[in-house]
Protein backbone atom coordinates (compact mmCIF):
# COMPACT_ATOMS: atom_id res chain seq x y z
CA UNK A 1 0.00 0.00 0.00
CA UNK A 2 1.48 3.31 -1.08
CA UNK A 3 1.31 6.35 1.13
CA UNK A 4 -0.81 9.24 -0.15
CA UNK A 5 2.18 11.35 -1.26
CA UNK A 6 3.83 8.42 -3.03
CA UNK A 7 0.60 7.56 -4.83
CA UNK A 8 0.17 11.16 -5.96
CA UNK A 9 3.75 11.19 -7.29
CA UNK A 10 3.17 7.88 -9.15
CA UNK A 11 -0.04 9.18 -10.76
CA UNK A 12 1.64 12.42 -11.82
CA UNK A 13 4.66 10.56 -13.22
CA UNK A 14 2.41 8.36 -15.35
CA UNK A 15 0.27 11.33 -16.40
CA UNK A 16 3.40 13.10 -17.54
CA UNK A 17 4.25 10.20 -19.87
CA UNK A 18 1.07 10.86 -21.87
CA UNK A 19 0.83 14.63 -21.31
CA UNK A 20 -2.38 14.25 -19.34
CA UNK A 21 -3.72 17.56 -18.09
CA UNK A 22 -3.66 17.95 -14.31
CA UNK A 23 -7.41 18.64 -14.45
CA UNK A 24 -8.06 15.06 -15.59
CA UNK A 25 -6.35 13.49 -12.58
CA UNK A 26 -8.29 12.37 -9.53
CA UNK A 27 -7.78 13.93 -6.14
CA UNK A 28 -6.10 11.65 -3.61
CA UNK A 29 -7.20 11.74 0.01
CA UNK A 30 -9.62 14.60 -0.60
CA UNK A 31 -13.23 13.72 -1.23
CA UNK A 32 -15.46 15.82 -3.43
CA UNK A 33 -19.11 15.82 -4.31
CA UNK A 34 -18.89 17.18 -7.86
CA UNK A 35 -18.79 13.97 -9.93
CA UNK A 36 -14.99 14.13 -10.17
CA UNK A 37 -13.17 10.88 -9.36
CA UNK A 38 -11.06 10.74 -6.23
CA UNK A 39 -9.04 8.13 -4.37
CA UNK A 40 -9.21 7.35 -0.68
CA UNK A 41 -6.87 4.99 1.15
CA UNK A 42 -8.73 3.24 3.94
CA UNK A 43 -8.23 0.04 5.94
CA UNK A 44 -5.38 -1.13 3.72
CA UNK A 45 -7.41 -0.70 0.53
CA UNK A 46 -7.69 1.83 -2.26
CA UNK A 47 -11.14 3.24 -3.00
CA UNK A 48 -11.83 4.88 -6.36
CA UNK A 49 -14.95 6.97 -5.89
CA UNK A 50 -17.26 9.30 -7.77
CA UNK A 51 -19.92 11.20 -5.83
CA UNK A 52 -22.37 13.86 -6.90
CA UNK A 53 -24.86 15.76 -4.76
CA UNK A 54 -24.52 13.31 -1.89
CA UNK A 55 -25.00 10.23 -4.04
CA UNK A 56 -22.23 7.71 -4.66
CA UNK A 57 -22.12 7.02 -8.39
CA UNK A 58 -19.09 4.75 -8.27
CA UNK A 59 -17.18 3.07 -5.44
CA UNK A 60 -14.56 0.55 -6.47
CA UNK A 61 -12.29 -1.05 -3.88
CA UNK A 62 -9.01 -2.85 -4.45
CA UNK A 63 -5.82 -3.85 -2.68
CA UNK A 64 -4.00 -3.99 -6.04
CA UNK A 65 -2.12 -0.82 -7.01
CA UNK A 66 -2.04 -1.85 -10.69
CA UNK A 67 -5.82 -2.25 -10.74
CA UNK A 68 -6.30 1.17 -9.13
CA UNK A 69 -3.94 2.79 -11.64
CA UNK A 70 -5.81 1.11 -14.51
CA UNK A 71 -9.12 2.52 -13.25
CA UNK A 72 -7.60 5.97 -12.96
CA UNK A 73 -5.97 5.98 -16.37
CA UNK A 74 -8.90 4.31 -18.11
CA UNK A 75 -10.86 7.43 -17.13
CA UNK A 76 -8.01 9.89 -17.80
CA UNK A 77 -7.29 8.49 -21.26
CA UNK A 78 -10.98 8.33 -22.12
CA UNK A 79 -11.34 12.03 -21.33
CA UNK A 80 -8.23 12.81 -23.37
CA UNK A 81 -9.52 10.69 -26.26
CA UNK A 82 -12.87 12.50 -26.23
CA UNK A 83 -11.06 15.83 -26.55
CA UNK A 84 -8.85 14.45 -29.33
CA UNK A 85 -11.77 13.00 -31.28
CA UNK A 86 -13.75 16.24 -30.96
CA UNK A 87 -10.89 18.20 -32.51
CA UNK A 88 -10.25 15.64 -35.28
CA UNK A 89 -13.75 14.39 -36.06
CA UNK A 90 -14.18 12.60 -39.38
CA UNK A 91 -17.52 13.17 -41.08
CA UNK A 92 -19.63 10.07 -41.72
CA UNK A 93 -17.54 7.90 -39.39
CA UNK A 94 -18.60 6.43 -36.06
CA UNK A 95 -16.89 8.83 -33.64
CA UNK A 96 -15.99 5.92 -31.36
CA UNK A 97 -13.51 4.56 -33.88
CA UNK A 98 -11.06 7.45 -33.42
CA UNK A 99 -11.90 7.85 -29.75
CA UNK A 100 -11.19 4.20 -28.90
CA UNK A 101 -8.06 4.07 -31.09
CA UNK A 102 -6.62 7.12 -29.37
CA UNK A 103 -7.46 5.80 -25.91
CA UNK A 104 -5.82 2.46 -26.70
CA UNK A 105 -2.70 4.22 -27.92
CA UNK A 106 -2.46 6.23 -24.68
CA UNK A 107 -3.08 3.22 -22.45
CA UNK A 108 -0.54 1.17 -24.40
CA UNK A 109 2.05 3.86 -23.77
CA UNK A 110 1.48 3.48 -20.04
CA UNK A 111 1.14 -0.29 -19.78
CA UNK A 112 0.71 -2.82 -22.63
CA UNK A 113 -1.57 -5.05 -20.57
CA UNK A 114 -3.90 -2.10 -19.93
CA UNK A 115 -4.32 -1.73 -23.67
CA UNK A 116 -5.29 -5.40 -23.96
CA UNK A 117 -7.73 -5.10 -21.06
CA UNK A 118 -9.38 -2.05 -22.62
CA UNK A 119 -9.53 -3.74 -26.04
CA UNK A 120 -11.62 -6.50 -24.45
CA UNK A 121 -13.89 -3.94 -22.78
CA UNK A 122 -14.32 -2.07 -26.06
CA UNK A 123 -15.17 -5.31 -27.87
CA UNK A 124 -17.95 -5.89 -25.34
CA UNK A 125 -19.20 -2.32 -25.79
CA UNK A 126 -19.30 -2.69 -29.57
CA UNK A 127 -21.05 -6.04 -29.27
CA UNK A 128 -23.80 -4.41 -27.19
CA UNK A 129 -23.90 -1.22 -29.29
CA UNK A 130 -22.52 -1.89 -32.77
CA UNK A 131 -21.45 1.03 -34.94
CA UNK A 132 -24.26 2.53 -36.95
CA UNK A 133 -23.76 3.27 -40.57
CA UNK A 134 -23.45 6.98 -40.95
CA UNK A 135 -24.15 8.96 -44.01
CA UNK A 136 -24.52 12.48 -45.18
CA UNK A 137 -28.08 13.75 -45.51
CA UNK A 138 -27.09 15.36 -48.82
CA UNK A 139 -26.00 11.99 -50.19
CA UNK A 140 -28.69 9.70 -48.77
CA UNK A 141 -31.59 11.46 -47.07
CA UNK A 142 -33.21 8.14 -46.10
CA UNK A 143 -30.25 7.25 -43.80
CA UNK A 144 -30.66 7.75 -40.13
Amino acid sequence: MLAKETLIAKIREMASAINAPESTLPAVGEWNDFANPYVMIDDGAYHYLVRERGETLQDRKTHDLNELLYWIFQDVTFNMAVQFETKHRVANQDFRRMLFDHQLQLLGTLHPSWRRTREQEIAAILEQSPPRLTCSYKIAPACG
